[in-house]
């Protein structure tokens, strides 16, 4: 399947076959977000269909509300993963942005982006993300939006994400009526690193931590350690969890005359 959604023969619904394709996981992956209530979708007759444009809005900003073991399934096999912080380019943290229009607050996120190669034509890319707030706003509630086009549209081989701090908060017609103070903007070059990115992003996003160091932050600097400990914390987490595993596997077994780890 290509990496447009509605590429499979002109059609605008999608079946569970095409949709585990498109993502690159097992169909059975699909099913579990489907009982979560993860994923947009709807049943005709008593079968799953999936609209391509809720599911691109799925894929580009709504993956945060997803459980955790479901964006660790989504993770591409085909992506390396990389450290959150690892993703940011130099230029591309901004922690003094105005509370202005839309429009203005994504012009200037836009700049370092294209000057980091992940942009083409800001201009093009700022109309782009406003087409998508036209349709509904990328606020996700808690003072946290993640603007994005519609498809995933960076140079091929260029991958990355922008951050923006408002202080003083950005009217995105949020859900919750917050005013919006964390701004994250993905740009891939295709769906696999679109997902692997949302998922690094949305895991952060879920610790209060990070959330709070980023409304916090007063400086650039400020952003990247906050980003540099979650990374450190997941790293050690996944150590810990393989040493565990082995530990457990290599136990020896317990019998009556040498309990379960003792030395004979």
């Amino acid at each position: 399947m290509s990496d447009n959604l509605g590429a499979s023969q002109g059609q605008t619904l999608l079946t569970l076959a095409e949709v585990a394709a498109y993502l690159k996981v097992a169909e059975k992956t699909v099913l579990r977000m489907l009982r979560r209530g993860e994923l947009p979708a709807v049943k005709i007759a008593n079968q799953w269909r999936f609209s391509r444009d809720a599911l691109n809005d799925w894929l580009m900003g709504g993956m945060r509300s997803a459980a955790t073991e479901a964006l660790q399934e989504l993770r591409p096999a085909t992506v390396v993963p990389q450290s959150l912080s690892r993703l940011i380019p130099d230029g591309c943290i901004l922690t003094d942005l105005a509370p202005e229009p839309k429009e203005a607050v994504f012009a200037r996120l836009a700049a370092p982006l294209m000057r980091a190669g992940l942009v083409v034509d800001a201009q093009r890319f700022v109309g782009q993300l406003m087409d998508r707030e036209a349709l509904l706003s990328t606020a996700v509630g808690e003072g946290i939006a993640l603007p994005h086009a519609r498809a995933p549209s960076a140079p091929n081989g260029r991958n990355g994400i922008a951050i923006g701090i408002a202080p003083g908060g950005i009217d995105f017609q949020a859900p919750d009526g917050r005013p919006v103070r964390i701004i994250v903007i993905v740009c891939a070059d295709s769906v696999p690193h679109h997902l692997e990115m949302m998922v690094q992003v949305a895991l952060a996003l879920r610790e209060g931590l990070v959330v709070q160091a980023l409304r916090d932050a007063r400086a650039p600097c400020d952003v990247l350690a906050a980003l540099i400990e979650h990374d450190q914390r997941r790293l050690f987490s996944r150590l810990a969890g393989r040493n565990l595993a082995a530990g457990g596997a290599s136990e020896p077994e317990s019998s009556p005359g040498n309990p379960r780890g003792s030395q004979p």
